[in-house]
């Protein structure tokens, strides 16, 4: 009569999908100004979130965080012109996506990195709690 009541299956999309906000947003404002901290924050978080919800997803969030960064790293490829820069076109890639010479509004790139180096620390966690259970549900 009182059947046991079961679990409904877990949603991988949906998952991932919480995963890669987390990975994407959270992590690089987490580790702002440094990408060690950004890395060290990616793996914490990462083991965090993946402890809670336990699913293989975490692992791929790497992929939209490298997506990102290849969108945002056309820019600065495609536009460099040695017309109007000083510096070579891998200086002027370098300073623009890793800093600290960058210029005012070509900082903003550097954020696209702290998202790939956290969304890669992101899924090393995961890996982590999931390959070696270092948090038991």
């Amino acid at each position: 009569m009182f059947e046991a009541i079961q679990k409904p299956p877990p949603h991988p999309w949906r998952n991932f999908m919480v995963h890669s906000l987390i990975a994407c947003l959270i992590v690089p404002i987490a580790g702002l100004g440094d990408y060690r901290i950004t890395a060290f924050m990616g793996i914490v978080i990462g083991i965090c979130a993946t402890g809670l919800m336990r699913d293989r997803a975490a692992i791929f969030v790497v992929v939209p965080a490298f997506l990102l960064f290849a969108l945002a790293a056309k820019d600065p490829i495609m536009s460099w012109d040695a017309s109007w820069s000083d510096v070579t076109h891998w200086q002027y890639f370098k300073n623009t996506m890793f800093g600290p010479h960058c210029g005012a509004t070509e900082c903003l790139y550097t954020f696209f990195t702290a998202l790939l180096v956290g969304g890669v620390a992101y899924s090393m966690g995961a890996y982590l709690v999931l390959r070696w259970n270092i948090i038991s549900k």
